[in-house]
């Protein structure tokens, strides 16, 4: 029987991720060295938005309320991933008005609050050393990260979103609607209290069906850096205002317990070895339990019979005297 494994057929093709090499004495130009940077760059946006697709990690919880007379949008700090996979990171919480002067707010109003990614250039250096009649070329040497907090007043396009049907139809966005999980998925275990949930719902069947998307209407990837956070409307012409997160999409990945432990946990089952030892244990525990008064009894009449013949030793030894 020939069990030789036969190559049928190959297809090789190049991938999009490039690392550098290096060799002693090698003279190295700018774009080798930037290939230091953009291999593990390219590498964590690849993992990021193939492992938990785009928005919000962690806080950024959105509050709108009334101060002084002025409308005031706050977003606690946190984490989220844009569509490209680049995160965007707010240390610390906002606080910003929404309007320069309260009389811009309408009753009813309803605004969006999105988080959007931006690069900025910094310390800039001349990269030649040019003639006095000509301008040194100048280029940055520092890239930082930077967030910006949009409010808009209608359902973004290009946004990582989770927007319920109707509005996710109208401006084709990533799905729609936050479902929540059945039965199995919301019951508490049995050693923490802790519920396990499951994000479910139109918005994170990509997800589930294990395809690499990343939907922001008719925008690419690279294009979409915006995350959806909330919306917030204002309840009629008080300072109070509804917020709704439904419209996010929520990537916090989900800590699964050991399974180990439920294994040790766990009671034998009944034919095993561990059961038939732990069976027989107990029954000569049991046995012993029982034998327990017969053997008190033989011992209460060896100790009378021990007591009758020294009586009848000491009477024998007093006749004879």
């Amino acid at each position: 029987m020939n069990n030789t494994n036969l190559t049928v057929a190959t297809k090789a093709d190049a991938s999009k991720l490039v690392k550098p090499k290096f060799g002693p004495g090698m003279l190295l130009r700018a774009e080798d060295l930037d290939l230091l940077k953009d291999y593990t760059r390219d590498l964590s946006r690849l993992m990021f938005r193939s492992l938990f697709g785009c928005g919000v990690v962690c806080g950024l919880v959105v509050k709108v309320y009334g101060d002084c007379g002025m409308v005031i949008v706050e977003v606690g700090s946190g984490l989220a991933i844009a569509c490209s996979g680049d995160p965007i990171y707010v240390p610390k919480d906002v606080k910003f008005p929404l309007h320069d002067d309260c009389d811009d707010v309408s009753e009813g109003e309803q605004v969006w609050i999105m988080l959007c990614g931006k690069e900025k250039c910094c310390g800039p250096r001349t990269s030649i050393c040019a003639s006095d009649e000509d301008d040194s070329p100048v280029e940055c040497t520092r890239e930082k990260d930077w967030y910006e907090i949009r409010v808009v007043t209608s359902p973004p396009e290009c946004v990582c979103s989770c927007l319920p049907d109707a509005e996710a139809a109208e401006v084709g966005n990533q799905g729609s609607g936050q479902g929540n999980t059945g039965e199995g998925a919301s019951a508490a275990g049995a050693d923490n209290k802790v519920d396990c949930k499951c994000a479910t719902g139109p918005c994170y069947e990509d997800h589930y069906e294990g395809l690499c998307k990343c939907h922001c209407g008719d925008c690419s990837d690279c294009e979409c850096k915006c995350v959806l956070l909330a919306v917030a409307e204002r309840v009629g012409d008080t300072d109070d205002w509804k917020i709704d997160h439904s419209v996010r999409r929520f990537v916090r990945p989900v800590l699964m317990r050991d399974p180990q432990v439920a294994r040790e946990k766990k009671p034998p089952a009944s034919g095993s070895a561990a059961s038939k030892k732990a069976s027989k244990k107990a029954s000569k525990k049991a046995q012993g339990q029982t034998a327990q008064p017969y053997d008190t009894e033989m011992l209460e009449e060896a100790g009378r019979v021990t007591a009758t013949k020294k009586v009848r030793t000491r009477r024998t030894g007093l006749n004879r005297l």
